[in-house]
């Protein structure tokens, strides 16, 4: 192994129970109410698409000047309750990798604001590449993102691990061809199938990548 790729939201920080807080919020703002469980499944995709997405299964379809007003509700809202929880073992689990020499990326559908500030305060020259939603014309569940990222990395499919969380994460990282452990915080394992291996929690994942290095 020579890099292990990260998602953000759910897997570095537990954030996303703040970004389904905003997302609900901002999507009664035209009567709809979306479940815990869809947010969670659409984590990763862009807001433009999750927009798009859910609209679509209630039968609405919204002008761009109204899904503009739902994102930036939904961001509003989020800078209004986000804290920054750093998953217990992360920080110490990233500083062991980069002791042992692995390249470290971060793939992640937020936008370059808010994931910056996060790296600022919490992860400062820890990831030898970052990639964004702003950074990418595809996201999630395309695999421009972690394709991107792979290059960046100068790897092969084959040395990298990333680590996911949610369906259309683990997607576009195997249509690269990546290696994908998958961790239960957000959704159940019947929604991770698609993950090489799945772990219940951190400290599973953690002592497992241990061992094989």
């Amino acid at each position: 192994m020579k890099a292990i790729i990260f998602d953000m939201d759910g897997v570095l920080i537990n954030s996303m129970k703040y970004h389904i807080i905003s997302w609900k919020n901002a999507f009664k703002l035209h009567e709809l109410e979306p479940s815990n469980e869809t947010l969670s499944l659409y984590e990763g995709m862009s807001f433009n698409e999750t927009i798009k997405r859910i609209s679509k299964e209630e039968g609405r379809n919204f002008s761009d000047s109204q899904r503009d007003e739902i994102y930036l509700e939904k961001k509003k809202i989020l800078k209004k309750i986000f804290k920054l929880e750093v998953y217990e073992g992360v920080n110490e689990f990233l500083l062991f990798l980069k002791n042992k020499g692995i390249k470290l990326g971060v793939v992640t559908g937020a936008n370059k604001e808010f994931a910056d500030d996060i790296y600022e305060k919490n992860f400062k020259n820890i990831f030898d590449v970052e990639i964004t939603g702003g950074d990418v014309i595809h996201g999630k569940p395309n695999s421009e993102p972690y394709k991107k990222a792979l290059q960046l990395l100068n790897c092969e499919a084959k040395d990298v691990i990333v680590i996911e969380n949610a369906p259309l994460g683990i997607k576009s990282a195997k249509d690269v061809g990546l290696i994908v452990y998958a961790l239960e915080t957000t959704l159940d394992k019947k929604h991770l199938k698609g993950a090489d291996k799945i772990f219940e929690n951190h400290k599973q994942l953690f002592d497992n990548i241990r061992r094989i290095l």
